[in-house]
């Protein structure tokens, strides 16, 4: 079955059998319980190279055994996460202030409440339920309009739908960036996302994505954003020529990742 793939005698017989080099790769935070499972904390000793987009795993990792942990760049697919015009988006092109795509949390609720609450039009797409309360469905008594989750070409269509795209950080996954990050300046939509060091390492702020700490500095740049859209155009197309120069691409990121693998096999 899946959870026993990561038992470290299922690697150890794959490794004696076959030489394989044994490369694990997560783009979540899966040193958190509620990604990684024991047959996998069990194996970290197993693996040769370990790959995590996520800064701070690579400390944790290292501590609980991984010999070799690697940085994997978050990246977008420009077959996927590409511009798109408004002939192919279609009627809901640029209809709403604000779109987010994206898992429910209580933080994202509150944050988007607060933009129906100041007078934007809302879209958020994303599961309608949760365990306990009604998740993304709560918002819609504040006017905001939820539909289902979208993936592929629906996302990045969806993605069209608002004037300004939001970049949301996961806080379940303690996240800092994440891979929406990097896909929404690829789609070439000006980006309001969360202040991080690790955002502002990918992308100018002010020039390349606008970013927040606070609800009320949220408010104000969706209110200047919704007010300009020489400055959304403007942004937009800092972020997109950002990606396409700092090789943000899935080809230029697995490039990086496969010279990796091979040196870590050299030095096996």
């Amino acid at each position: 079955c899946i959870r026993d793939r990561y038992r470290p005698a299922t690697l150890a017989a794959i490794k004696e059998e076959t030489g394989a080099h044994l490369v694990f790769s997560s783009p979540d935070d899966i040193v958190a319980p509620h990604n990684g499972s024991k047959w996998l904390a069990d194996s970290y000793a197993q693996w040769d190279l370990f790959f995590t987009t996520k800064t701070f795993n690579i400390a944790e990792l290292r501590a609980a055994g991984v010999r070799r942990v690697a940085l994997a760049s978050n990246m977008y697919n420009p077959a996927i996460h590409r511009p798109m015009t408004p002939a192919e988006v279609g009627a809901d092109y640029e209809a709403f202030d604000i779109v987010f795509v994206g898992t429910h949390e209580r933080a994202r609720e509150d944050d988007l409440r607060a933009l129906a609450e100041a007078g934007f039009s809302v879209l958020v797409c994303g599961n309608a339920a949760r365990r306990f309360g009604a998740g993304w469905r709560a918002l819609e008594k504040y006017g905001v309009v939820v539909r289902p989750a979208v993936i592929d070409e629906d996302y990045t269509r969806t993605m069209h739908f608002g004037r300004v795209a939001m970049c949301f950080l996961r806080k379940l996954n303690r996240d800092r960036i994440t891979q929406r990050s990097i896909e929404i300046p690829a789609m070439r939509r000006p980006m309001l996302a969360e202040h991080t060091d690790e955002h502002d390492a990918h992308f100018v702020e002010g020039v390349e994505y606008v970013g927040f700490s606070t609800r009320a500095e949220m408010v104000d740049a969706v209110r200047g954003l919704i007010g300009d859209p020489d400055r959304r155009a403007a942004i937009a197309a800092a972020g997109y020529a950002r990606c396409l120069a700092s090789g943000y691409d899935i080809d230029a990121v697995t490039r990086t990742m496969a010279a990796r693998i091979a040196e870590s096999r050299a030095a096996a």
